[in-house]
């Protein structure tokens, strides 16, 4: 006994077990009461197998305390010490509610929860309210199953929590508790980790206008801006997030030309491809993650 029953341990009536010394024998009485009413008990064979008795009494109000006491009398009308354990009552759980907001780094769109980030993420949240004395910070990362003290990690109502072994897709939570171990609303957030990088090949099959000894060399004298296009292997599935991604500077930026696609025909009018450059083009799916670059 801690000297607190919560909402957890108390459903219903206030359950008391009564550890039975050495040396009682059948026949024996054990008087248990709360300070109301007094419960008798005669010890049997199997209650001293067992080594106990048990019995309940209806709990007193919120916030109050109640003590038991229990003697045991023999058959011949001797009565023994007495034996005394109190709890407070405590069954009220915190009003402080905890909001899952942000990974780091997330790297598909941020706020999705996607990430390809899968060596630890920092998981951010934010409370409603400052946590009391007593109170602390639960957390978990396999959908609570198992739950650990972060309260370290709150400044004031925000939390910045680094869980080096949030690595693959699982559902965090987080939840306040009281010192009497109850528990406050549980916030859940889905963190999918996606390391693996789509299987769409894209070829650039071609220029326009192609001025060069070959239509399909490469080589041009336009130099306003250029026509690319390109064949993908699938068509995207940009219902999961996937996108195609082009770059003329041999990949130091990249922007985002899903607009130029149609089913697996790619055809991007780019304005500045005004010099010799390096183009390039790429997949990626929702967690930002690349397939092959052509």
């Amino acid at each position: 006994n801690d000297g607190i029953l919560n909402g957890t341990e108390l459903d219903g009536n206030v359950d008391v077990q009564i550890d039975l010394p050495a040396g009682v024998e059948a026949g024996d009485t054990v008087n248990v009461t709360d300070g109301t009413t007094t419960t008798p008990i005669v010890i049997t064979p199997t209650d001293i197998t067992n080594g106990n008795v048990t019995t309940s009494f209806t709990p007193p109000a919120e916030g109050e305390i109640i003590t038991v006491t229990a003697t045991i009398t023999d058959i011949a009308g001797n009565i023994g010490p007495s034996t005394t354990d109190s709890a407070l009552i405590d069954t009220t759980a915190p009003t402080t509610t905890v909001n899952i907001d942000s990974i780091s780094d997330d790297s598909g769109v941020v706020g999705d929860f996607i990430t390809n980030d899968n060596d630890g993420l920092t998981v951010g949240a934010t409370l409603s309210a400052a946590l009391v004395a007593g109170e602390a910070l639960m957390y978990s990362n396999d959908n609570g199953a198992n739950w650990s003290d972060i309260t370290s990690s709150v400044t004031a109502t925000a939390v910045s929590y680094d869980d080096a072994n949030l690595t693959s897709t699982n559902t965090v939570q987080m939840k306040v508790v009281d010192l009497a171990g109850n528990d406050g609303a549980v916030d859940t957030q889905l963190v999918t980790i996606a390391f693996t990088g789509p299987n769409n090949l894209i070829t650039i099959t071609s220029i326009t206008d192609d001025t060069g000894s070959s239509s399909s060399d490469f080589v041009t004298n336009d130099n306003n801006g250029l026509t690319v296009a390109a064949t993908l292997t699938n068509t995207l599935d940009t219902g999961a997030g996937e996108k195609l991604m082009y770059s003329n500077d041999n990949g130091v930026t990249w922007i985002d030309i899903t607009s130029s696609v149609t089913a697996t025909a790619v055809s991007y009018d780019d304005a500045n491809l005004t010099s010799t450059a390096t183009v390039k083009m790429k997949v990626v799916d929702v967690s930002d993650n690349d397939g092959p670059v052509a």
